[in-house]
């Protein structure tokens, strides 16, 4: 049981930790869209598959609020959305793993002028957080819970480089916030990831995002879920 629930505990890492992460999944269909309220889950995930199969010449769109999940969900997901060529809409926030993969992966992305599309680090930027759960375990526990991490970085980065390779878009995209200038915002507290400027996701590969009710204008989540800017240079 103690293995487990270490194991269930390190599983937290490559979650993203917001206030209400706990919330509640829901998938439904609603006209020509499939709409995915909550955090990243397999059932639900096989929710949107199955509706899929059933309605594939009606479905155009995924319309999600997530605040993410486990890493290879979001690659689950965002594979599936790739592959069908479906659209994404998000009208509030798509967060940690729904940012890092389900945004980009989709053909068309459309997005409300203050809908927020968050980064928090991806499968690369897991390893110090790791380092530093890990010293909190039992010394007994400790090489049997870092040789699963490492079994599970080695085959999920490969994943993730494997998936933005073939979308053309820069894997950077999940670890510029993390870079040693934005270190201050770590410092502060309130702050639980970073976010782009449309014109900055476009240069890093994640094209093709539409506003609706334009310009967009960046609004913080929440008072003690706040993200800060990261400007990307060069084209």
């Amino acid at each position: 049981m103690a293995k487990f629930l270490n194991l269930f505990s390190l599983s937290l890492i490559f979650t993203c930790t917001f206030c209400y992460a706990n919330e509640p999944t829901q998938v439904f269909l609603d006209g020509d869209k499939i709409h995915y309220q909550g955090g990243l889950a397999k059932e639900a995930n096989e929710m949107v598959f199955e509706i899929f199969k059933k309605n594939t010449s009606k479905i155009k769109w995924l319309a999600i609020k997530s605040v993410g999940g486990e890493v290879n969900l979001g690659l689950d997901l965002a594979e599936f959305i790739n592959k069908n060529s479906l659209n994404v809409e998000v009208t509030e926030y798509c967060l940690s793993s729904c940012a890092n993969y389900v945004f980009p992966a989709a053909h068309e992305k459309r997005i409300t002028n203050h809908a927020l599309i968050g980064f928090h680090g991806g499968t690369s930027g897991m390893a110090a957080g790791v380092a530093e759960f890990i010293k909190t375990l039992p010394e007994s526990e400790r090489e049997a819970t870092q040789k699963h991490f490492d079994e599970y970085g080695e085959t999920t980065l490969a994943r993730e480089a494997d998936f933005f390779q073939k979308l053309g878009v820069n894997p950077n995209i999940t670890t510029l916030g993390q870079s040693d200038k934005y270190k201050k915002y770590e410092d502060a507290g309130s702050y639980v990831g970073w976010y782009y400027a449309i014109s900055d996701l476009n240069k890093l590969g994640v094209k093709n995002i539409s506003v609706l009710n334009p310009p967009w204008v960046f609004k913080q989540l929440s008072e003690k879920s706040q993200f800060y800017k990261v400007a990307v240079t060069g084209s």
